[in-house]
């Protein structure tokens, strides 16, 4: 590579090899047996190793996202059937269901400039629920929660 170069940058200069194959052969043997300065291979491994971290981290990110999506789905069917069991219990018990809906407080959340930004942003990430939805999907964390089946609604909305 380094003699087709050579040729092209200076085709009249003597050492240029002009066509020469058996010459160009015995030259690109030589040039291959030569000693490589330790500069050199020392590079050539730093880059070499540099590539070869870079496909390590982009393999362990890849199977740590399979692996955090799979825990997220896990964690998300659990949930689903523990709401669907407090949710026959709900039907079972419409009365106390009722009750329960009557006493319930609306959160008037953060007045900071933040938390409507963070609000607007979840808003948009999100498709629109109906009141009506909203509304059973609240009633059925509370009582969730009232049950002890989870510890938290707002945990429980982020998993779902």
């Amino acid at each position: 590579s380094f003699l087709r170069i050579f040729d092209r940058a200076f085709p009249q200069h003597p050492i240029s090899l002009g066509g020469c194959e058996v010459f160009q052969l015995q030259w690109a043997a030589a040039l291959s047996e030569m000693a490589r300065k330790k500069v050199r291979v020392t590079r050539e491994n730093a880059l070499k190793k540099i590539l070869k971290d870079e496909e390590d981290t982009t393999k362990k990110s890849q199977a740590k996202q399979k692996h955090r999506s799979e825990f997220r789905e896990e964690m998300k069917n659990v949930l689903r059937e523990k709401l669907a069991q407090v949710k026959e219990q709900i039907d079972g018990k419409a009365d106390s269901a009722d009750k329960g809906a009557s006493s319930m407080d609306v959160d008037a959340g953060g007045s900071s400039k933040r938390a409507k930004v963070i609000k607007t942003i979840s808003k948009l990430k999100k498709p629109k629920q109906t009141a009506k939805e909203a509304k059973a999907d609240r009633k059925l964390l509370r009582a969730a929660k009232e049950q002890g089946v989870i510890k938290s609604v707002k945990a429980a909305r982020r998993i779902l």
